[in-house]
């Protein structure tokens, strides 16, 4: 059994109650979309077919990505499965597009299992997306699987249905999806699955560090499942981000970080401002680590967690204390572990009237779901 990380935790203050206003407004930017290629840039989109260039199920497809997906380009791929060797998906884009055909789930893109290999792909100018791909192969070393980002400001990068199940091979550090320090606009984490990897599955705090080169870019998870993955499952940290309607799951052991568990659901590990976490399932059957860590890393911060179900049995408190302003508003607690918070609350329901979070994504997700 590894050993468990513990944290001390930081004094307690009240929510700000001037800001409040401004969450609302962070909440509502959510809801709006870039299309994929607006504007004067839509008259120079192409559109490649890779099923019509060649692409066949089972087939390599590093040359096919290399030679197609490239800006001003939206690239489909017909549902199957294919070997995949980290080729023609890395780089810098602008509007661009790499589509999987297919119900959700139906393309794989088969990586070999315990390689790795860095994978970063970033939006310079208006919209970049990636859409539907499984990408299948548990990962070796220490790397992301996939780091993506918005280097600049007015950029707006997408992943939808991006699927990592596999998590990482015994004895490995891997993340998930990474968020690069560099990240100054917009990424949208859409009804992605990421499980069983051992250095966060979302890991999107960087840019809300204190760092030369951090430029504190708007993090926007909606939908999804994130479970078992150790340190957190999903951790931000930058200004007038948003998690809506995600579940965030601990109902096992997640892969040890050199040698060590942890397993906070929810981690908030940098002081951004206007942050809301909306109609989310924490689901935290285990019974150590913390539903909600508050991170002693840093001091302030700025956030509400409002309409969420939480189950924990954990001994560990749902949220700690600290000096930033932190509000729980309107959350159901069930479970039979400890139920403290120690940040403020508003209209916690407990008992009969409680409703029980699910481990279960809203939209399905491989058969996990």
């Amino acid at each position: 059994m590894a050993e468990r990380q513990t944290d001390d935790t930081a004094t307690m203050s009240k929510l700000n109650r001037r800001t409040f206003a401004k969450f609302a407004g962070a909440a509502g930017l959510a809801a709006g979309t870039t299309g994929l290629l607006g504007g004067s840039a839509a008259a120079q989109t192409q559109t490649v077919d890779l099923g019509e260039e060649g692409l066949q199920d089972g087939d390599a497809i590093d040359d096919y990505l290399a030679e197609h997906f490239q800006s001003g380009t939206e690239v489909h791929v017909p549902a199957g499965s294919y070997e995949w060797s980290g080729e023609g998906l890395d780089g810098d884009y602008e509007n661009a597009a790499l589509i999987g055909d297919g119900e959700p789930g139906a393309v794989e893109l088969n990586y070999p299992e315990g390689e790795h290999r860095y994978n970063a792909i970033r939006a310079q100018a208006g919209e970049v997306r990636l859409e539907n791909l499984q990408i299948r192969g548990a990962t070796g070393g220490e790397e992301a699987k996939l780091r993506a980002e918005a280097p600049a400001e007015d950029a707006t990068m997408v992943l939808d249905k991006i699927w990592l199940p596999d998590g990482v091979v015994d004895g490995a550090d891997g993340v998930g999806i990474y968020v690069g320090a560099e990240h100054a606009g917009t990424i949208r984490v859409v009804d992605c699955w990421v499980q069983d990897f051992s250095d966060n599955g979302l890991y999107a705090s960087g840019p809300g560090g204190d760092y030369d080169d951090a430029q504190n870019g708007r993090v926007v998870v909606e939908g999804g499942l994130f479970r078992n993955n150790n340190i957190s499952n999903v951790r931000i940290g930058t200004d007038d981000s948003v998690v809506r309607n995600v579940a965030m799951v601990h109902d096992a052991e997640s892969p040890p970080n050199d040698g060590q568990i942890n397993q906070r659901n929810l981690r908030i590990r940098q002081a951004g401002e206007n942050m809301v976490v909306d109609s989310c399932d924490i689901y935290h059957s285990i019974d150590h680590s913390q539903p909600i860590d508050l991170s002693e890393e840093f001091s302030g911060g700025e956030a509400v967690i409002k309409n969420t179900r939480i189950l924990t049995n954990s001994d560990s408190q749902v949220a700690n204390e600290h000096d930033g302003d932190y509000l729980l508003d309107t959350i159901h607690l069930t479970g039979d572990g400890n139920h403290e918070i120690a940040v403020e609350t508003e209209n916690i329901v407990e008992g009969e009237q409680a409703q029980e979070a699910t481990p279960a994504a809203r939209a399905p997700v491989g058969n996990r779901s």
